[in-house]
């Protein structure tokens, strides 16, 4: 007669680990069972007077609300995300936005500016003059300051203003009479140009042989004063009013 073979026993350990897992599953569903019981209770309907069939069918209702709920909860959290990638990608466009809005008015002399640069300052010449044409030398004219104004821009200025008027795009720099005026605003000597940039540039360029300090040789002869002092720290402000349009409008 044929004998069955002996099972040998599980070990030791495989045992231990069924009865923790069986454990757990016993103590997820008691859990799960006193919710139920403390929930159903308080709404006056008591899980103890119940069948199996019912438990279980409350048990499959709780299951799809947990579902909804864990559903409902992914949906906010998407939606939550979602608003942060907008709002970082507001706050970046705002900062972009901001940025280049800085960028144009300062362009457009708009904002006050600050930075290293230089100041070139002119004097009248204080000796009399012997007639009308020795007067003519003995005085900056409003050419002078167009003149270095234009060598400045040309040889790397950013920003410049003449006795505190900033220059933009549009700045008249003319005589009447006797009077120089900057954007419609009488100066008076000495004339202060100030201007951001690099320092060693500009001073080259307006010192340089047969540039426009060279070239008002003959007035400062007769007495006229030329400084040229560089800045570390120089504030230029800003233009005292908005550029108004008549006939230009912006082109498509």
């Amino acid at each position: 007669m044929a004998t069955l073979a002996s099972v040998p026993p599980k070990p030791a350990h495989l045992r231990l680990s069924w009865q923790l897992s069986l454990a757990l599953v016993g103590v997820v569903l008691g859990v799960i069972v006193s919710m139920l019981f403390r929930t159903q209770a308080s709404q006056g309907f008591p899980l103890a007077n119940q069948s199996t069939g019912t438990l279980a069918a409350l048990l499959k209702q709780q299951d799809s609300v947990d579902a909804r709920l864990r559903s409902t909860i992914e949906v906010q959290r998407g939606e939550l995300d979602r608003y942060e990638r907008q709002a970082t990608a507001g706050r970046s466009l705002s900062r972009v936005a901001r940025g280049e809005l800085q960028h144009f008015k300062a362009a457009a002399g708009l904002v006050a500016l600050t930075g290293p640069g230089l100041t070139v300052t002119l004097t009248d010449s204080p000796k009399p003059a012997a007639g009308p044409v020795d007067a003519q030398y003995k005085l900056v004219h409003d050419y002078n300051l167009r003149e270095i104004v234009n060598e400045l821009w040309a040889s790397g200025a950013e920003a410049i203003a003449i006795n505190g008027q900033r220059y933009v795009t549009g700045t008249p720099i003319r005589c009447v009479g006797p009077v120089i005026l900057v954007n419609q605003e009488r100066i008076s000597p000495p004339y202060q140009i100030s201007a951001i940039g690099p320092t060693k540039p500009m001073a080259g360029a307006l010192q340089m042989p047969g540039g426009v300090l060279d070239a008002m040789g003959p007035q400062i002869q007769s007495g006229v004063q030329v400084r040229v002092a560089a800045a570390s720290s120089l504030i230029v402000p800003a233009y005292p009013a908005l550029a108004t349009f008549h006939y230009a409008k912006a082109a498509r």
